[in-house]
């Protein structure tokens, strides 16, 4: 089995917008766009997750995007200063 992947970046053109892309461990890469981010999706269920990127499979997967989202806004908040991302 491959490693877990997720990235997330500043979306073009949209001033609040972030995407993010979870890569599975076959390789499998899907991408969301948040137009307005929340600080965490902590509180959301699998099926959220999985209506938005159909390669989330199992419940690893789905623990593994919700701390990496929160590692990456906690990052960024950090580097601009406000509570914003």
């Amino acid at each position: 089995m491959g490693r877990l992947k997720f990235e997330m970046w500043k979306t073009p053109n949209e001033e609040r917008a972030l995407t993010f892309a979870f890569t599975d461990g076959k390789g499998l890469r899907c991408e969301w766009t948040f137009f307005g981010p929340p600080e965490s999706i902590s509180h959301v269920g699998p099926e959220y997750l999985k209506d938005r990127l159909p390669n989330v499979k199992t419940d690893r997967h789905v623990v593994f995007i919700k701390k990496q989202y929160s590692l990456e806004m906690k990052r960024r908040m950090a580097e601009e200063g406000s509570s914003k991302p």
